[in-house]
């Protein structure tokens, strides 16, 4: 079967928005909602409701937060503007008066929201020495550290049980701008994937000014600080191969990238510059953002992508729902999916008529046979919006995942009928 519906569901906690605190709790609060200064005698200057609510206000905060910044990730910019009104200040809400007991209750509910809210995949993995070279890597996943470029990066790895030295696949999924390498594998699922089918996950964090959200990649034109400031994301992932090949039973024949939006931007670029080293790549609602590709060797690709994208346009373009972009990327133009696909046909010496299959919503379109064995392979989902198909939402207001595809298992069995040609 070629393609199959998977029945997740988001996961997120009932009744409360995505909120997002800046390292200073008040700094992400609008100054008319923060709590006022008390005067000398230890006091509220503004006594009454509206001290209390501007009180309550903050540990809600605070509260949710926590928990958000733990568990789900950064809020988005859309999500932040839903709460606000046209002038960008917080929206009323609640009784004006009585609150300072249930104050001071939100105060313990954040310990109890961030601690316990959180699924097995919300928090980050452990961080771990990595297994001397040569031996069986214990199951489960744990999180690595390197240097690269002078700069301190991290990605997580995922080990199948039942992993003993004998060499293993290796996917590496690429998290969207604004997101992190926890909020990926929340979207894909991969790391349960892997434990069905025996393959390893590496799930890297790219760059931003905090340390492990609002993270984005250098794909070329696209996106955010790692953009803007030339960061070598090639080097990085470069980097984290080679320790994993020198720490885990890695078979470097058979190693793939995935990711999305940004992610699949960047996993476009990583097929031009590391396609000595990538088996197969398959990005997600992203583009071939990226000049200068120039791959030297025929690369097989599957691209998805849905025809209602409205944050990277299937045909190309601004995009109508600029708000949903960082405030940098809200002029860039990206290339069409058609466009980014043409590329690696002619790359790749694929015939120029594909072959179409049609599967409900989603269709198959084929290029194939490619030099050296490889395929270029395209499957658009008609009406399908910015989204993991069959996945997961990364965010509580994102659009929904299409039911007609698996995404997560296509782009597997894609990788399993490639590998690198033997030297």
């Amino acid at each position: 079967m070629l393609l199959s519906a998977a029945g997740h569901t988001p996961r997120s906690h009932p009744g409360h928005p995505h909120l997002y605190l800046a390292p200073a709790w008040t700094a992400g609060i609008p100054a008319g909602r923060r709590p006022r200064r008390l005067r000398p005698d230890g006091r509220q200057a503004a006594a009454g409701g509206r001290g209390q609510l501007a009180s309550l206000t903050f540990f809600l905060h605070a509260a949710y937060g926590v928990r958000a910044g733990l568990c789900e990730g950064p809020a988005s910019q859309e999500d932040r503007a839903d709460r606000t009104g046209a002038t960008g200040q917080m929206r009323r809400a609640g009784p004006p008066r009585a609150l300072t007991v249930v104050a001071l209750a939100a105060v313990a509910l954040a310990g109890a929201v961030a601690l316990t809210a959180c699924g097995p995949r919300d928090r980050p993995a452990p961080a771990a020495s990595q297994p001397p070279a040569g031996t069986a890597p214990p199951a489960g996943t744990v999180t690595h550290t390197l240097t690269a470029g002078g700069v301190k990066r991290s990605y997580e790895i995922h080990v199948p049980p039942g992993t003993g030295t004998a060499p293993r696949p290796l996917v590496v999924e690429l998290h969207g701008g604004g997101g992190n390498n926890g909020a990926i594998e929340r979207q894909t699922g991969f790391f349960d994937l892997a434990d069905q089918k025996g393959f390893l996950v590496a799930s890297p964090n790219g760059t931003g000014r905090l340390e492990d959200r609002m993270l984005t990649w250098n794909a070329g034109w696209c996106c955010g600080q790692a953009a803007q400031n030339g960061v070598d994301d090639v080097g990085f992932i470069a980097a984290m191969l080679d320790d994993i090949a020198a720490h885990y039973p890695l078979d470097t024949r058979r190693v793939y990238v995935t990711g999305f939006s940004n992610g699949a931007m960047m996993t476009y670029r990583l097929g031009c510059a590391l396609a000595d080293r990538l088996a197969a790549i398959a990005p997600v609602s992203g583009a071939l953002d990226y000049d200068g590709c120039t791959p030297s060797r025929p690369v097989p690709l599957l691209a998805i992508h849905g025809t209602a994208d409205q944050n990277v346009p299937y045909n190309g373009g601004t995009g109508a729902v600029q708000e949903e972009r960082f405030p940098s990327e809200r002029g860039r133009v990206d290339r069409s999916v058609a466009d980014s696909v043409a590329f690696w046909v002619r790359r790749d010496g694929c015939p120029a008529t594909p072959v179409a299959q049609h599967d409900g919503a989603v269709t198959r379109t084929t290029y194939m046979p490619c030099a050296d064995g490889t395929e270029v392979v395209l499957d658009t989902v008609d009406g399908g919006g910015h989204a993991w198909p069959g996945g997961r939402k990364g965010r509580p207001r994102a659009d929904a995942p299409a039911a007609d595809l698996d995404a997560t298992a296509a782009i597997w069995d894609f990788f399993a009928r490639h590998e690198l040609p033997r030297q």
